[in-house]
């Protein structure tokens, strides 16, 4: 079951104490590499209209640090594209081909892992292979290979490891998925590799109401001879299908027993707080979230309160989003018991887009054709050079991992467009050739090493 990350499940959580809040603040490089066993196909694409849309090309991550009193960039990834798929941070998928993560070793970024996906002739992702960068190259790590159905809904997805001594792909997970006449998942069956063959380990089964709402989903755990009752989870909705309890229960071996409530306030259709309980005889306050929108539907501030006799600030997430109602950036910041700041760990990031045609086919590059940005990485200099099918104003922009214009030209009229640029003031780092023709967008990213 996959919710929207702004509700999000435990990678998301906002009660992640100082450690667990350095993984967090990966989640969004993640959430565009890590997209394996997911039991939907489908993608929700940002559009204006039925040709023109807009898709993620890349992220930047950086951790708020205490001593130099600054956000340091920490991580950053950057995708791209064939023809006309897309998606975003709110889409089941990233259709992505290629992606490259850097990762900031200390001293500067460094390569992390690249990405690949493979599709069929519907579009599924059907394969995925990530390479971690051993120093000298990139080595294989980690694989996927899905199945689908005639309703393009996955009905297999298995992870692999990469075996150095065999060179070969070694299974290690495997998820199997039914579905009822609505497409809605009815059972979810995890398995995992004991070196010979696929074991029981978990399985979902889950019901839903004449509005294709989940309303309650059973899990089983394998106990080596049968399955086992672990837990259960009832959820409600109101007239408009927003959540408004969710109640967890876990198996005491006789009986369900209360584990967990979360009871949702909707107004206008959003959700505008959120309190979280659990069982000790009653149900005892835990955790609150407070939530602010805007007039699109969009969560701009998310503020995580804790029980203390009352509920107490802890930490706030606030949030911008393009005219796609796509997040833009995101910032965490802390209270101190007074007023909103930065801690070690709080992060800050920033999301980039391109605009593109959802009817071409492909077009590797939304606003221009022929793109080349040379030498890579840059040193002094760097060659900007592409193609318009006609002539079109253009404006080309070099921007920093902040979104800090560092450079901007514009031609009017331009067929082709062909520019080196000084970069020699630039600090290591990477940085994004951003292209503006004709009101399309798409970004490139670069580095510079010095």
């Amino acid at each position: 079951m996959n919710l929207k990350w702004t509700l999000g499940l435990a990678a998301l959580s906002l009660a992640m104490q100082a450690n667990a809040q350095t993984a967090q603040k990966q989640t969004r490089t993640q959430q565009l590499f890590n997209q394996k066993t997911k039991p939907a196909a489908a993608t929700t694409l940002a559009q204006k209209s039925t040709a023109t849309a807009s898709r993620i090309v890349a992220v930047a991550m950086r951790l708020y640090n205490e001593d130099s009193v600054s956000f340091l960039l920490m991580d950053t990834s950057h995708i791209s594209y064939t023809g006309s798929r897309g998606g975003d941070l709110n889409s089941e998928w990233i259709k992505f081909d290629t992606g490259v993560n850097y990762t900031n070793n200390g001293s500067g970024l460094e390569y992390g892992y690249t990405f690949s996906q493979s599709f069929d002739g519907n579009d599924n992702i059907i394969g995925s292979i990530q390479k971690e960068w051993d120093g000298t190259a990139f080595v294989n790590s980690y694989a996927t290979a899905n199945t689908f159905d005639g309703n393009n809904n996955m009905l297999t997805s298995t992870e692999m490891d990469w075996n150095l001594g065999t060179s070969t792909w070694d299974s290690s997970y495997k998820y199997t998925y039914t579905y009822d006449g609505n497409n809605n998942v009815l059972t979810e069956l995890n398995q995992s590799w004991n070196g010979t063959t696929l074991e029981d380990d978990y399985r979902a089964t889950n019901t839903y109401n004449t509005n294709n709402m989940l309303t309650l989903s059973v899990d089983e755990v394998w106990n080596g001879t049968a399955w086992e009752n672990n837990s259960r989870t009832t959820i409600t909705y109101d007239m408009n299908n927003v959540m408004l309890t969710s109640l967890r229960e876990t198996w005491n071996g006789t009986a369900w027993e209360n584990s967990y409530l979360q009871t949702n306030t909707v107004t206008g259709g959003n959700i505008v707080s959120s309190l979280d309980q659990y069982w000790n005889g009653n149900w005892q306050n835990m955790n609150n979230t407070l939530y602010t929108y805007d007039g699109n539907g969009n969560n701009l501030t998310e503020i995580a309160q804790s029980w203390s006799g009352s509920f107490v600030n802890q930490r706030k997430v606030t949030r911008t989003y393009n005219t796609y109602n796509q997040v833009l950036t995101e910032q965490d910041s802390t209270w101190d018991g007074t007023a909103w700041g930065n801690i070690d760990y709080d992060s800050w990031g920033s999301y980039y887009y391109e605009t593109y045609n959802t009817a071409s086919v492909g077009n590797t590059s939304a606003a221009v054709t022929d793109l080349k940005v040379y030498p890579v990485p840059a040193g002094n200099l760097l060659n900007v050079s592409f193609a318009n099918d006609e002539a079109t104003d253009v404006t080309v922009s070099v921007i920093d991992m902040n979104g800090h214009q560092l450079k901007s030209f514009s031609e009017k009229g331009a067929r082709h467009f062909k520019r080196t640029i000084d970069t020699h003031s630039f600090p290591a780092g990477t940085y994004f050739v951003k292209i503006n023709a004709n009101g399309k967008v798409s970004y490139q990213q670069f580095s510079v090493v010095r």
